[in-house]
């Protein structure tokens, strides 16, 4: 016991004589830094400074953890920890429980970044006491094409085997009928399987655009058969039976230059979100407004959004729907305002119900 002792005592001897902990630190390929007990930053590795795309010369010490990550609360509420939704924050919840309870906390954390991507985290919070000052070291290890690549899978396969079962259960039907009256149902079934092609081409476009590989296709497109393509979609959709959907147009037609694809990606979750969100017989009001620079598309609905959905709403994987939902929302904005150069955004009152607007140029930004 006494020459492992002092074996210890002399490699730790060496290792002092040799390296700084900086040095050692930033050696190091994990993302690590350090927070005082007012969660700002004290010390970090270059790690965790190239994992936040931060190259101020001037650092980022005295910051803390969301501003330095440019979470997306912390950028449009005043600094981290300033906004309501900073309490239900996973990251900061987690600090802080190391710091109360004095022992090490593992977590898993989401945070959503300025840039509309989410980023997951395994964290490892670890209190330290020194010079009567309170510190908590904190290792990250980023799993966010994991968790994301897990939530994908759950939303998309929970979608599609729901139009493949309206697909399967109409051709069951149909397949009894004589020649003449099955070619009538011939246009339905056509458009539950667009429904799914259209599903999957969705999820392919997400995908891309998580990995920054999403390309932009210009081209000038008619307002009138945008609206009119989106009408006929949401109409054959089994969300919609029951339903009246007010689809707005303009009084004449005009180009707009954008992405054809991608702009219907978003209105299209725009109309099925209101859609799902009404009561039979409920009403749904799909409308535009235009200038010479811009133009707003508008989606209402007479449903409310309790404050927990107002704060979550481009959180993804939040969905009112239910576990394995929610990337349509995180979508729209990540499509809308990354790559079509955007902006989306809701209002939801008792007065007015919900609605979701899209702002896009009129001419595709250069």
């Amino acid at each position: 016991m006494l020459a492992s002792k002092e074996n210890e005592e002399r490699r730790n001897s060496t290792i002092d004589n040799l390296f700084s902990p900086s040095e050692i630190l930033n050696s190091v390929s994990s993302p690590y830094f350090i927070v005082d007990d007012n969660l700002k930053i004290a010390y970090y590795n270059n790690a965790f400074l190239n994992s936040i795309d931060s190259y101020d010369c001037n650092g980022i010490e005295g910051l803390a953890p969301g501003d330095a990550i440019e979470c997306i609360n912390s950028q449009t509420n005043n600094g981290c920890g300033n906004s309501k939704r900073c309490k239900m924050c996973s990251f900061r919840n987690a600090i802080n429980k190391a710091f109360e309870s004095n022992s090490v906390v593992c977590d898993e954390v989401s945070i959503t970044r300025s840039n509309n991507r989410m980023n997951s985290y395994n964290v490892t919070v670890t209190p330290i006491n020194k010079e009567d000052k309170r510190f908590a070291s904190i290792s990250i290890i980023e799993t966010s094409l994991q968790s994301r690549k897990n939530l994908v899978d759950s939303i998309f396969f929970h979608d599609l085997i729901n139009l493949a079962g309206s697909l399967s259960g109409y051709l069951e039907v149909v397949k009894d009928f004589e020649p003449e009256e099955a070619m009538v149902h011939i246009p339905n079934l056509k458009q539950i399987a667009d429904q799914v092609l259209n599903e999957i081409m969705t999820r392919r476009q997400i995908d891309k655009a998580e990995q920054n590989i999403l390309e932009v296709e210009k081209d000038d497109i008619s307002i009138m058969e945008i609206m009119q393509d989106l009408s006929n979609k949401i109409n054959s959709m089994p969300i919609s039976r029951g339903k009246e959907i007010e689809i707005n147009v303009p009084g004449h037609d005009f180009n707009l230059e954008t992405d054809q694809r991608l702009i219907e990606i978003v209105l299209l979750n725009m109309l099925i979100n209101a859609v799902e969100s009404t009561k039979m017989k409920g009403n749904v009001i799909f409308d535009l407004e235009y200038d010479d620079e811009n133009v707003v598309f508008s989606v209402n609905n007479k449903a409310v959004l309790d404050e927990e959905t107002k704060d979550n709403m481009f959180i993804y994987g939040f969905s009112t729907k239910g576990k394995g939902r929610g990337s349509g929302t995180y979508g729209m904005k990540l499509i809308g305002e990354n790559y079509l150069k955007g902006n989306v955004w809701f209002e939801s009152d008792e007065k007015n119900g919900t609605t979701f607007f899209f702002k896009v140029p009129m001419k595709f930004p250069e």
